[in-house]
């Protein structure tokens, strides 16, 4: 698989750090290729940020970071649920109150259906010009999409990023400038910025392309998918449930919850494009998301 700015694994090869999870080949993944490097950096950070961030939950999860607390409660989220053991996240915040779908009327995420909705992200002006940009940037700048190979298909998938691990990708932006606006419309509060577990980009999946069973490497963060382009063939499991992308304006769900997507259409149907953001748990204080972003920044 080629580099990926959205923390997807698509590949069964070797194991990241001492778990059983399916490893990419980027060099740049913050679990399979950096894992060791954040570990060792959120130790040094938090030795002189502790006093200032008096956040239990915070501590709790670098000190099993740091392997000091191995039977940390998981806030009792069962295997069966599709969330994984501890050791295959590279930041694992405990007791947080979560589930593997959101409509957006759960506490918490009321409030981010409700910046979606005020972004304009979902309307249907916005959404035609979002159409427009990625079509346009698809046909002036090929060499900007990454192109990744899932198991059944050879270049079925690709992106275009415009935020890899927290850092803007500057380039790509400018060729989407009113898509970049839209989604900075969504406010720091609820977009997940300034941390390397936030990505955005378009995501495009060729029809037979299976992007195989995975998780993301934290539990800090909603994953938020907009359709751009849904026929019916394409689908996302999450946990035991599957939906489709023209079900909803937007999904919403917890991508530390085990997740696979593939497109079950003909060719004849076109491909799957979504919009994809990824946001701030909901489950998380104003106190938790500035520590997460000092101490995994983007350069973590």
């Amino acid at each position: 698989m080629a580099t990926v700015a959205v923390d997807e694994h698509s590949t069964n090869a070797s194991s990241h750090h001492d778990s059983a999870l399916a490893s990419c080949e980027s060099k740049h993944c913050v679990r399979c290729r950096r894992y060791a490097a954040i570990r060792s950096s959120v130790a040094q950070r938090w030795s002189t940020l502790r006093d200032d961030l008096k956040t239990e939950r915070l501590e709790d999860a670098v000190r099993w970071l740091q392997r000091q607390e191995p039977d940390m409660p998981d806030g009792g989220a069962s295997a069966s649920d599709g969330l994984g053991a501890r050791d295959e996240y590279v930041c694992f915040v405990p007791n947080m109150s979560t589930q593997p779908w959101y409509s957006g009327l759960e506490d918490g995420a009321a409030a981010i259906k409700a910046a979606i909705e005020a972004s304009g992200l979902v309307s249907d002006a916005t959404l035609d010009t979002i159409r427009d940009e990625f079509s346009a940037a698809w046909t002036d700048d090929a060499s900007a999409w990454t192109f990744n190979t899932t198991r059944e298909k050879q270049h079925g998938w690709k992106t275009l990023s415009l935020v890899n691990q927290g850092a803007a990708q500057e380039g790509n932006q400018r060729l989407v400038p009113m898509t970049v606006d839209a989604v900075r419309r969504l406010g720091d509060n609820v977009r997940m910025t300034g941390c390397v577990f936030g990505n955005v980009c378009v995501s495009v999946l060729e029809p037979g392309a299976h992007i195989v069973p995975h998780r993301g490497p934290c539990n800090v963060r909603l994953r938020c998918h907009i359709p751009l382009f849904s026929p019916d063939g394409p689908w996302l499991r999450v946990g035991k449930r599957r939906r489709h992308w023209h079900s909803a304006p937007f999904l919403l769900f917890d991508d530390a919850y085990e997740h696979e997507v593939k497109h079950e259409g003909a060719d004849s149907d076109g491909a799957r494009v979504i919009l994809l953001i990824d946001l701030w748990h909901p489950s998380l204080t104003a106190d938790e998301r500035r520590g997460l972003q000092l101490l995994f920044p983007p350069t973590a």
